[in-house]
């Protein structure tokens, strides 16, 4: 018995879908035999695939978490809402945005621990590094942070950076100490509020977190 062909998927719909042929299926493939040579069912499956065509562009467009870097802002705002992302502050630059978005699923994870503190941190500020108590004989169960911002930074910001340790720290360990480096200046803060100690502080006032 004589195999009937399947007719070739005409060029107009190739051109005007300017993708690559895993986009340009011949819909006719998907009828059965005895319809391919229908002249009604041929036209029908030309417009389908022509219009499927149209929105081949739009596909990147769902593809969100490998595309995180071309996202818009208010895209990434979305996805921390969605994502539960506790400690994102819509005041951000982009770029921390997209950092704190990358490695939301990894703070998550490890809530609670050192690495999630450090890794909620160096999306803010490039060089942060934590010790827990008995690493640097605090008081039990209190850690501290080491911050280089490499640039000035404000106090209102760091303020909100502290209170968004809460987020991600464990509720056994408090936050003791932050010593913070900023355009060489230095400014160690007991969260207590108990003492203060900055040398050339001028970018960094005082406060208690």
């Amino acid at each position: 018995m004589k195999r009937l062909p399947y007719p070739a998927i005409p060029r107009s719909i190739l051109e005007d879908s300017k993708m690559s042929s895993i986009y340009s299926s011949n819909l006719l493939y998907t009828l059965p035999r005895p319809l391919v040579n229908d002249k009604e069912f041929k036209i029908l499956a030309e417009v389908i695939a022509k219009e499927l065509a149209r929105f081949f562009s739009a596909i990147d467009r769902v593809v969100i978490y490998p595309n995180i870097d071309e996202l818009p802002e208010n895209v990434l705002d979305i996805l921390a809402k969605d994502l539960h992302i506790d400690w994102y502050d819509t005041s951000y630059s982009v770029t921390v945005k997209r950092n704190v978005v990358k490695n939301s699923i990894k703070v998550h994870k490890y809530l609670g621990t050192k690495y999630a503190v450090e890794t909620a941190l160096s999306d803010i500020f490039e060089d942060v590094s934590v010790a827990e108590w008995f690493e640097y004989g605090g008081a039990p169960f209190y850690f501290k942070v080491d911050i280089n911002t490499g640039a000035g930074v404000s106090t209102d910001k760091m303020e909100r950076v502290l209170r968004n340790v809460d987020f991600y720290r464990n509720l056994r360990s408090h936050l003791g100490e932050v010593s913070v480096e900023a355009d060489e200046q230095q400014l160690i803060i007991n969260t207590g509020g108990v003492a203060h100690n900055c040398i050339s502080c001028t970018t960094l006032p005082p406060f208690s977190a």
